[in-house]
């Protein structure tokens, strides 16, 4: 589970990264109808919706493989594809 200060750094993380792409649908869940954009992805997470755990736990996966700093570096690339990568 993220602490605090990591949700609140992975939260402010990708609200910037959600700035730099176009706000496309971009993330579908199995089982659901629903693609997110960018900017919904942050709103998911800053009200705490399943979805928005959902995304959490996605990028917690990678904070406790590689740190919180290679997870941030990742988000905030310049992305031609507009995705994670």
């Amino acid at each position: 589970m993220l602490t605090e200060a990591e949700r609140s750094e992975i939260t402010a993380a990708l609200a910037k990264w959600s700035e730099s792409v176009p706000d496309k649908p971009l993330l579908g869940f199995l089982g659901s109808e629903r693609f997110l954009t960018p900017r919904e992805i942050v709103a998911e997470v800053e009200r705490n919706t399943p979805d928005g755990q959902a995304v959490l736990e996605m990028l917690e996966h990678g904070l406790r493989r590689e740190g919180m700093e290679a997870v941030v570096s990742r988000l905030g690339r310049r992305h031609d594809r507009w995705a994670f990568r």
